[in-house]
């Protein structure tokens, strides 16, 4: 520690910097399950975009993603939604209900899905969200954990997604866990457990004291005016996760196809 405070920048938007696989390899199918019930104001377009995005590895990436629905959703909320979406028939819809509901059991989703939010500051006498230092051990398992203990109910389709597993664990690191939210924080949708990775359109690398110290700065500067940007859970766990269970899902979803028929 040198004694510097830790500073960020005036709200950004999330820099696009995208990681662009050496050889992106298409999916034959969209996984609707990764939007988190965004999928229905989304073109087939954009869902191919953002499942590239959110399945190619790279924490990076998921916080563009999860700026990009974020989007989205503001628009939806707006009345604002695409005239070119794809509607299914009654039968088609059935079916791919079905074959969600297949790999959803075999295939879970990490607990912790990449998330984009704009706050406004708050004092820190009045916190509406409170942070903790935390321990990562470096494994993959931990995106499937909102806490420290993994949900049983998950642990066979856990095992399948890690099965396809190279690397199961990375150099253990320090971040920032939110531990409590309310009012504002809990209103827009921020839970226990999320993990900070990106502040103001950077990676967040600071500690708890640091970000509370921060938004606190920002409250007293202009009382309250002035707002700032988080992205939770585009870690390299949530990354690595996505990915090997899109890699399981290409499996699962073949074998559903010919089962259901």
């Amino acid at each position: 520690d040198n004694g510097e405070s830790y500073k960020v920048p005036e709200p950004l938007q999330i820099q696009q910097k995208l990681v662009q696989a050496t050889s992106p390899k298409k999916s034959s199918f969209i996984d609707s399950t990764i939007f988190q019930g965004i999928e229905i104001a989304m073109s087939t377009e954009e869902q191919e975009y953002v499942q590239d995005l959110m399945t190619m590895g790279q924490s990076e990436n998921l916080a563009h993603a999860a700026q990009i629905l974020d989007g989205i959703l503001q628009l939806t909320m707006l009345g604002m939604v695409p005239k070119n979406l794809k509607e299914r028939s009654r039968n088609e819809e059935r079916r791919h209900i079905e074959i969600m509901d297949v790999f959803k059991k075999q295939c879970p989703l990490p607990a912790r899905l990449p998330k984009y939010y704009m706050l406004s500051s708050f004092p820190s006498r009045k916190p509406c969200i409170q942070f903790e230092d935390d321990l990562w051990d470096g494994s993959i398992v931990d995106a499937f954990s909102r806490m420290s203990v993994t949900n049983k109910r998950n642990l066979q389709g856990i095992q399948n997604i890690m099965k396809g597993a190279n690397v199961s664990k990375f150099q253990p690191k320090l971040r920032v866990r939110i531990t409590s939210v309310k009012g504002q924080a809990g209103k827009v949708g921020l839970q226990k457990g999320d993990i900070i990775t990106h502040l103001n359109g950077e990676i967040f690398q600071g500690s708890a004291n640091d970000i509370q110290e921060y938004i606190s700065r920002l409250y007293e500067s202009d009382n309250g005016s002035s707002k700032f940007q988080i992205v939770v859970n585009a870690d390299d766990a949530t990354a690595k996760a996505l990915k090997l269970r899109s890699e399981r899902c290409e499996m699962i979803m073949q074998e559903a196809k010919r089962n259901i028929q």
